[in-house]
């Protein structure tokens, strides 16, 4: 090292304006940049002596320029003792250059961390396992459910109490869905909803408000199949009734039968 320039500045901003003015002024190399504490930080740069002096004023007369107390001190030390440079930054010039000629050393693997490899390759193995070796059931013979087998289920009237049930036969019943070319195909069957002729008595013994509270509690799917019983008088084809929505179908109802 020929010769050490010192420059201490406030604030970050005005040592990187210093830094930059000495670094193209003159030919030096930068040692450390050090937070002293308190806002103050420290710039440290070698060269030759006639360099790093040029290169001390240029910075300096930078640094004034930002305000008249930005610049807290400056200093340059010709040819400092060889010593110096173990208490001057971490990182010098010449551990720098030592470093870039000592070839990388290689990386020693320790028993853990071996067996940390081994234990991370333990899930890929398992991931590679067929579909077969993790279920020994076929998906064909899962999916392949007779119909037949389902078991019955008995769906609720929803509160339709006071409403006489008559037994139904089931031949009448098919035979009724034939006749119909236009049945609503995604409508089930709905074993235990009401006829006509039980929504007529009804009307007559309790009155049209009453039949429409019924009616009300009513699914769709049950009041699609009760106009579809009404015949044309109902004022709905099939296809409209398959598409129509509860609101309506009470509408339709409500005319109906205050014809």
């Amino acid at each position: 090292m020929q010769a050490l320039g010192l420059i201490e500045t406030r604030g970050l901003l005005p040592a990187i304006e210093c830094l930059d003015i000495m670094l193209k002024s003159a030919q030096v190399e930068l040692i450390e940049k050090c937070n002293v504490g308190g806002g103050l930080v420290t710039i440290a740069v070698t060269g030759d002596v006639g360099a790093v002096q040029a290169s001390v004023e240029a910075g300096a007369s930078a640094a004034q320029q930002l305000g008249s107390d930005v610049l807290v001190s400056r200093h340059v030390i010709p040819r400092p003792h060889s010593d110096i440079e173990s208490i001057i930054g971490r990182r010098n010039v010449s551990n720098i250059a030592k470093e870039k000629d000592e070839p990388a050393l290689p990386v020693q693997h320790t028993q853990a961390a071996e067996q940390m490899t081994e234990q991370t390759s333990e899930p890929d193995a398992l991931s590679d396992a067929p579909l077969d070796a993790v279920s020994d059931i076929p998906l064909d013979a899962a999916l392949d459910v007779p119909l037949d087998s389902a078991p019955d289920v008995s769906i609720d009237s929803g509160g339709e109490e006071g409403l006489p049930i008559l037994a139904v036969d089931p031949n009448q019943d098919l035979a009724s869905e034939d006749a119909s070319p236009e049945t609503d195909k995604q409508d089930p069957p709905v074993l235990d909803s009401p006829f006509k002729h039980q929504i007529d008595v009804l009307v007559k013994e309790s009155g049209l408000d009453k039949v429409m509270e019924q009616l009300e509690s009513m699914t769709a799917v049950k009041l699609r199949r009760l106009a579809r019983e009404c015949g044309p008088e109902y004022g709905m084809s099939m296809t409209t009734i398959s598409k129509a929505n509860k609101v309506k179908l009470l509408k339709r109802f409500r005319h109906y039968y205050q014809q």
